[in-house]
């Protein structure tokens, strides 16, 4: 008895794309800043070009007068009322307790507490710093009403318009 077999021919895979052609990279993503991203059709990047003298910014001296620029931002101090309004979101009621900041004054802290608060300030900077977290605080705080209102707005809308469902 004669069987015929099937014979398999296997053949090794085609060898990988190493290279791309239209930007000459070997990262086959290279080419799609340049097919989405611009009009023109080179394999030259816009970021190649080199910065002439007149476009340059100012060169850095050290003997300059003016200190060198800052490019950090300053931002507002954390306050009890910015996390009060952040974690509303998750809790609501914490919004009503932000804005009760808007009622309580805010001081520095007592004399005798343990250690000096900012001891390395003087008065005048201590006051400035105070009236600087101050605003901050009254910014979110004021967010925080804001923001519980709304929600008791929504919530008063949402019992009115289920009620009125429920009655029909």
């Amino acid at each position: 008895m004669a069987s015929n077999m099937n014979t398999v021919s296997t053949t090794a895979p085609s060898a990988a794309r190493l290279h791309d052609s239209m930007t000459g990279s070997a990262d086959p993503f290279a080419s799609v800043g340049y097919t989405f991203f611009t009009t023109t059709t080179t394999t030259e990047s816009r970021h190649d070009r080199r910065v002439s003298a007149e476009s340059a910014p100012p060169a850095y001296a050290e003997d300059d007068a003016l200190p060198p620029p800052s490019y950090s931002v300053k931002d507002e101090p954390m306050t009890l009322a910015r996390y009060m309004f952040k974690f509303g979101f998750l809790f609501p009621p914490f919004w009503i307790m932000g804005a009760i900041i808007l009622c309580s004054p805010l001081s520095a802290p007592p004399a005798d507490a343990a250690g000096e608060w900012l001891p390395d300030k003087t008065d005048a900077e201590k006051q400035q710093v105070i009236s600087r977290m101050r605003q901050a605080e009254l910014k979110w705080a004021r967010r925080c009403l804001w923001a519980t209102l709304v929600f008791v707005l929504l919530a008063i809308i949402a019992a009115v318009v289920t009620w009125a469902i429920l009655r029909a």
